[in-house]
């Protein structure tokens, strides 16, 4: 009898010595990712004022944490000063690994030679 299990789509990010979880399948953080970037775009345009910069700070812990999971940020600076270029770096790290993560997963599944090897299977 043929079995099938589901593959596992969570990736494991090691951040700060503590590994963080984050299910690639969940389109609805994707959907929240976009708009808080979409929102920190249009704030970054109005100038890099104070009140600018905290409101990006603001954004961009926000994203973290809905990535990695509410509180995620404070866990990960703990007594470290927050700041924006390491948030920004924290931030392109998180994305990049999420990207690569689901593009090497979606690779594997639609391969062009996956596919050849279940049109020879089919064939008769």
């Amino acid at each position: 009898m043929a079995k099938f299990k589901f593959r596992d789509n969570t990736l494991k990010l090691d951040i700060e010595d503590k590994v963080y979880n984050v299910d690639i399948s969940n389109f609805e953080q994707s959907e929240k990712l976009l708009t808080i970037a979409k929102d920190a775009m249009e704030v970054g345009n109005k100038g890099n004022s104070e009140k600018t910069v905290e409101t990006m700070l603001m954004m961009i812990q926000d994203a973290i944490d809905t990535i990695l999971g509410s509180g995620a940020t404070k866990e990960i600076f703990k007594d470290r000063k927050v700041n924006l270029l390491d948030l920004l770096d924290l931030l392109a790290y998180i994305t990049e690994e999420i990207t690569e993560f689901r593009s090497n997963k979606l690779e594997r599944i639609y391969s062009v030679n996956r596919k050849n090897e279940l049109a020879d299977w089919w064939s008769p």
